[in-house]
């Protein structure tokens, strides 16, 4: 007896796609269009999707409220945003959501964000300067007991080569964190882009973690007692073995 193979695993493969569930709309998000930015989030059950994000005027005025479509995709599209990188996250009936079909993030001390670009400024676009690179040191704190994160910068050519160079110590804000300055404060375009006008010397550029913990209220200035003493005995000596920096203090900044 002879087994046609081909005619049995087409009609496996009909039986298998006759039994999936229909595929939903495709979801678009973000979406650029010249300055403005269209969101857009699949959540056919939600009563209520609002998009949560200080910088976007719409969203910081409370006028942040996303429509639902009849195929249960919620959208929002904004007036003109100026150029630079905006932080979001969505509000799913009170719940915070960040975009599933966004793969570009940024971290604060307590939060990951999703985040867009909106180009316009050639000093932090993705322009045709040289790219060094951004990479997550992981170190271990004397200080504090545990393994803590810090992002450096090392400029185009620095690993062809042996020069040593100037090092920036470059500490975010208030309520954010080491992956600040390189995610939405596009540091190392900006690096690259300045280095490459030569508006700026070739330089590392360490950007370590000013918070403790979480908390934005830990210790008499919250927690910068303890990140002095670390910067001390656990960054700077970090940084100055195995980076080719000029440890000297004029070359420090």
């Amino acid at each position: 007896m002879k087994f046609h193979i081909l005619p049995l695993f087409a009609a496996a493969a009909y039986c298998a796609l006759a039994q999936m569930p229909p595929q939903g709309p495709i979801v678009v998000s973000p979406e650029l269009a010249e300055r403005k930015v269209t969101f857009r989030l699949l959540a056919p059950k939600a009563e209520a999707v609002i998009l949560q994000a200080s910088d976007i005027p719409a969203a910081a005025r409370g006028n942040g409220q996303l429509t639902k479509g009849d195929n249960g995709v919620w959208s929002l599209t904004t007036s003109d945003l100026r150029p630079g990188s905006y932080r979001y996250r969505f509000m799913v009936d009170s719940v915070p959501v960040m975009d599933p079909r966004n793969p570009s993030v940024s971290e604060s001390n307590n939060n990951p964000w999703s985040m867009v670009h909106v180009p316009g400024e050639p000093f932090q676009d993705d322009g045709q300067a040289p790219h060094g690179s951004v990479s997550a040191v992981y170190y271990r704190s004397s200080v504090l007991g545990r393994t803590r994160r810090m992002h450096v910068y090392t400029p185009a050519g620095y690993e062809l080569g042996r020069d040593k160079y100037p090092v920036f110590y470059l500490l975010h804000g208030a309520s954010d964190s080491d992956h600040s300055w390189s995610s939405v404060g596009r540091a190392g375009f900006i690096l690259d882009n300045l280095i490459a006008a030569k508006k700026a010397k070739p330089m590392i550029v360490v950007m370590p973690h000013g918070h403790t913990s979480t908390s934005m209220n830990r210790g008499p200035l919250g927690g910068m007692d303890e990140f002095v003493e670390e910067f001390v005995k656990d960054i700077l000596p970090h940084v100055e073995k195995h980076y080719r920096v000029i440890g000297t203090r004029s070359m420090r900044a």
